[in-house]
């Protein structure tokens, strides 16, 4: 699969992330080592290179009973006759479909750049919005049925926990899958996600190992004091299953 370049992980998350602090002017604070630090122009458009597509997707969220919305990014020479891995990539609390990653941290850019580099493979990423409410107001699904990771309270609102565990696994998989020419197999879809982001990814991933076997936790805290367990469980589950497990960051606990 992606699994060589996913090495990917590792190459993608350190220069989108780059990206991001760089653009929220917290770049000279973060601890990037010196192999981390992406090259000068990382993130410029470049000339003489192939560019991929970057599109808003509306769908259906039969979970929360709202449209909503997502960017999706297809490489370069992007063909039905081809099928391409999936990374579902999830921003932070001041987040949403787009400002994050690519509008602040021009992800297709990067891209764009690292595939004419040859240094992933040419691949399919999601943007969602990981607040999923149908008030705005963190509201409880409707008619959902809890999917397996979802955390039921705690400051951030049901949005945050278990209405988006329902729209990402039971809405946005099954589109992407239905509409894009995708693998359709764990070996080739990752989860991964910055700040609130990785909290969710870190809530998700352990009781869904069945459903993503690349990870990547990029500053993720937790969501719920019980998912204090969720990094030795995460880590147990990859010792066996997971192809590639990234975690990143310090981990800060939240609640009693």
């Amino acid at each position: 699969m992606f699994r060589q370049p996913l090495r990917s992980l590792h190459v993608l998350s350190a220069v989108l992330i780059s990206a991001v602090l760089t653009s929220t002017g917290q770049g000279q604070d973060a601890s990037l080592s010196d192999s981390s630090v992406p090259p000068p122009g990382f993130d410029k458009v470049r000339e003489g290179i192939k560019h991929g597509q970057l599109a808003k997707v509306d769908y259906t969220s039969k979970s929360i009973g709202v449209e909503r919305w997502m960017e999706v990014y297809t490489p370069p020479g992007y063909s039905k006759d081809q099928k391409y891995p999936v990374l579902y990539l999830l921003h932070g609390a001041g987040g949403n479909e787009n400002k994050e990653w690519t509008k602040q941290g021009v992800a297709n850019v990067i891209l764009d750049n690292l595939i004419a580099d040859k240094k992933i493979v040419p691949l399919l990423v999601v943007f969602p919005n990981g607040n999923a409410t149908a008030s705005g107001k963190g509201g409880p699904p409707k008619d959902a049925g809890a999917a397996k990771g979802g955390a039921k309270k705690g400051g951030f609102g049901a949005g945050w926990g278990e209405n988006f565990t329902n729209d990402l696994l039971k809405d946005i998989i099954p589109y992407i899958e239905s509409h894009y020419s995708t693998h359709t197999d764990a070996d080739h879809r990752a989860l991964a996600g910055l700040s609130m982001g990785g909290m969710q990814t870190r809530t998700i991933s352990p009781v869904n190992i069945d459903k993503f076997h690349y990870i990547g936790v990029f500053s993720g805290g937790n969501i719920r004091p019980q998912d204090n367990q969720r990094p030795r469980r995460l880590q147990e589950a990859s010792e066996s299953r997971v192809h590639e497990l990234w975690q990143q960051g310090a981990v800060h606990s939240q609640g009693k």
